[in-house]
This record gives C-alpha cells, sequence and structure tokens, in this order.
C-alpha cells in the first residue's frame, strides 16, 4: 500500500477549476470545538460542505471516477478519516466503455484551517463564498494493484493550488 500525502487541500478532491487561494496562514487553526467540515469541490461536485455526521459516502472526482462506499469515523477536532473503494476507468479501449477497476483506499483529512471557500448552489448553479471551519490536509492509501499512473493522476486531482480557499 503507497501513501500519498497530499498538502494544501481542503479536506478532499479539489480538481482545476480556477485558482483560488488560501486564507491567511497555512498554519492557521479553527477556533471551534466540534470538527470542522468536509469541504469538497471536484469536477463534479462543484463546492459542497459537510458537516458531521452527514459527510459523503460517494465523492465523484470527475464523469469517470469516484470514491464509493466511504466509511467515516467520528472525525475529532484534529482529523478525519475513511475506508472505501477508489472506483477507476481504465479507458480501455475507451474511457466511454473503459473497464472499471476497484481498489482499497484510506482517508485522512486533517491540520484544520478556517477560510472563505466557494459554494455552488445545485439548483441554480450560482456560486458564493462562505467562511468555514474545514481540514485542510489529506492523505490517501490506495491498496491492491494500481495501474500505472495511479500516483501521477492522484496528484493531479489532489491538486494543492486548488484547494477552495479563498483570499480576502
Amino acid at each position: 500500500m503507497g501513501k500519498l500525502r497530499i498538502a494544501g487541500l481542503s479536506a478532499l478532491l479539489v480538481v482545476g477549476l480556477g485558482l483560488p487561494f488560501l486564507t491567511g496562514s497555512t498554519n492557521a487553526t479553527t477556533r471551534s470545538t466540534r470538527a470542522p467540515e468536509l469541504y469538497v469541490f471536484t469536477g463534479m461536485t462543484l463546492g459542497v460542505l459537510y458537516a458531521w455526521p452527514h459527510f459523503p459516502k460517494l465523492i465523484y472526482l470527475d464523469n469517470h471516477d469516484q470514491l464509493a462506499a466511504l466509511r467515516w469515523k467520528r472525525p475529532r477536532l484534529a482529523d478525519a478519516t475513511a475506508t472505501g473503494t477508489l472506483i477507476f476507468d481504465l479507458c480501455q479501449p475507451s474511457c466511454a466503455g473503459g473497464q472499471l477497476a476497484r481498489y482499497p483506499v484510506q482517508l485522512t483529512a486533517e491540520r484544520p484551517v478556517t477560510c472563505v471557500v466557494k459554494l455552488r448552489n445545485p439548483s441554480t448553479g450560482a456560486f458564493r463564498h462562505e467562511r468555514a471551519d474545514i481540514y485542510y490536509d489529506l492523505s490517501s492509501r490506495v491498496g491492491g494493484k494500481a495501474p500505472s499512473g495511479m500516483e501521477t493522476y492522484l496528484v493531479r486531482v489532489f491538486n494543492a493550488e486548488h484547494s477552495g480557499c479563498i483570499r480576502n
């Protein structure tokens, strides 16, 4: 099982949709006594905050790949952990007709920060900004026989430059 550490994430899976920035120092901590929220901004989920116990069981990374059957342990102030399955389209012979591979995955979201995140109203498509306490770093472990290029793919999906936090 290889470990991939992604610095600068606002909890999970942020895919290149603009170049948002952090509010203040990345060493900031939350002031709340409750667990930070989980912020998801991917190619398919365009800005959603999840409060415990409503952390997502399914997160689409893009129109082919997803994290499924996520089982979250009760989060702590410092971190939140989950296990589940990475479903990855091998795109053989094409992505539209590609075979899906399944790999066990473990996620750890940590380093709480307070920042302004971009949220999308799914009914109207309109975006708004909201200050939130979120987890900023994500570590993942993908088990099984991951295909060639999996680590490169995960680094691209978990791109710290697209953290979702916005400078005031």
